[in-house]
């Protein structure tokens, strides 16, 4: 492939990094690799998972691939990164003559729907005694740390997803956190306006009047 074609489908594929970034259920990230740039190939990203930035090297995944000529998908492995679980995708794309152009690795992080699971296996087992019975130092008590370590976990997920400092937010900043925690089921755990409260900065009235704001329907007070 001539240099012309190279960066018309580079530049085509670069104006996919971002849209495909949105559709997908944050937090997530893209990453474009041309391969003709190794070992520096990032060109372009899209999500706020990493520190990545273009100019940057390749991952190991990327530079194992062209050193084995093995260009077959990588699915879902595990990338662990600052406590958080992210589970990453690479596929590689050929030029027209079937050569190696590019990689697209779409990382997420399964941190928040593993924190969902513990959610739903908490209320689940204390509402209707579904799992293992409990143990003789345990308790309803038990359900309750559960669910308030799982709305915790929510909680500073949302706001490390926002990517803005607490103290640095505006109004708009903390109206999305709490239209994300209400999508996420955040607000039927107990005393959960009161720690969205605390977390933010401002007061379970201010937690309301966004809720209502948002037209989200009645939460437990």
């Amino acid at each position: 492939m001539s240099h012309p074609e190279h960066d018309a489908v580079m530049a085509a594929l670069t104006a996919l990094v971002l849209p495909l970034n949105q559709t997908l259920t944050d937090p997530s990230e893209i990453i474009l690799h041309d391969l003709r740039r190794l070992p520096n190939s990032v060109v372009a990203v899209a999500g706020h998972l990493t520190s990545t930035k273009a100019g940057d090297a390749a991952p190991d995944v990327v530079i194992e691939a062209v050193a084995s000529g093995d260009f077959s998908a990588r699915i879902g492995d595990r990338t662990d990164s600052d406590s958080v679980e992210m589970r990453t995708t690479t596929v590689f794309i050929p030029d027209a003559a079937g050569a190696p152009l590019a990689a697209l690795s779409i990382t997420y992080d399964v941190s928040l729907w593993q924190t969902v699971r513990a959610v739903a296996e908490a209320m689940l087992h204390g509402r209707h005694g579904v799992g293992p019975a409990h143990a003789p130092w345990q308790g309803a008590d038990s359900d309750h740390v559960a669910l308030d370590n799982a709305a915790d976990r929510l909680l500073s997920q949302a706001i490390r997803t926002s990517g803005v400092p607490v103290e640095l937010m505006q109004k708009r900043h903390k109206l999305a956190i709490v239209r994300d925690l209400q999508a996420g089921g955040f607000f039927a755990l107990r005393e959960s306006v009161e720690t969205a409260a605390r977390a933010l900065g401002v007061t379970r009235f201010t937690i309301y009047n966004y809720l209502n704001e948002l037209g989200a329907g009645p939460v437990p007070r």
